[in-house]
């Protein structure tokens, strides 16, 4: 049996949720999957809800594969993640997703596991963005892959972090280094839980 491939597909705004999608990657890749780590691509009101500099925020991560909606069909496992926006996703990852319209007719992502990671800055909203992602990839018939207890440190109450059962995350503006060790950690459970997900739906098929 080949390799399961997983796709890290994520939007950053300022960093946070790319590191958070590194994190993701390796662990998928320490399951023995081949994983690959691209970006939506931005959109046109980028400057006017992001700010001027957008661009220079993002400089770190520039060099990383923009996506297209056909990458979606070419992966055995999907990890996507997102800054949360008014508790939700990003404008650029919603029009993206937007544009899979014709894969959810066919029927073409029905069964692909699926899991899902944000970064948020006070910490506020990061559940229901989670939720809101779900319910899109529950309409597409996707298997969801939630974090749950697999990383003790989802349960850690002595210091801040933004993982929760449904998913990994970051509180960006929390004290010290963000994403946190403990945070960085929960991705790459939870990018192992994927990879681990998709191999054994390989092998029941």
């Amino acid at each position: 049996m080949s390799e399961s491939r997983i796709l890290v597909l994520f939007h950053s705004t300022g960093g946070a949720t790319w590191k958070m999608a590194r994190a993701v990657a390796e662990g998928a890749a320490d399951a023995g999957a081949v994983a690959t780590l691209k970006q939506v691509p931005e959109i046109a009101e980028a400057p006017s809800i992001q700010g001027p500099d957008f661009e220079e925020k993002r400089a770190a991560f520039a060099d990383v594969p923009v996506a297209e909606p056909a990458d979606l069909l070419a992966c055995d496992g999907l990890a996507l993640g997102t800054p949360v926006h008014f508790g939700s996703m990003s404008g650029a990852l919603r029009v993206f997703l937007d544009r899979t319209g014709k894969m959810w007719f066919d029927g073409a992502l029905i069964g692909k596991p699926a899991t899902v990671f944000v970064g948020s800055g006070s910490g506020g909203g990061r559940e229901s963005a989670i939720l809101a992602l779900w319910s899109l990839l529950g309409t597409h018939g996707m298997t969801l892959v939630p974090l749950g207890l697999r990383a003790p440190a989802v349960m850690d109450q002595s210091a801040v972090h933004g993982g929760s059962p449904l998913g990994a995350g970051t509180v960006t503006r929390g004290a010290g280094e963000r994403p946190s060790p403990a945070e960085l950690e929960m991705a790459r459970v939870q990018g192992a839980a994927l990879a681990e997900t998709a191999m054994a739906l390989a092998r029941s098929g």
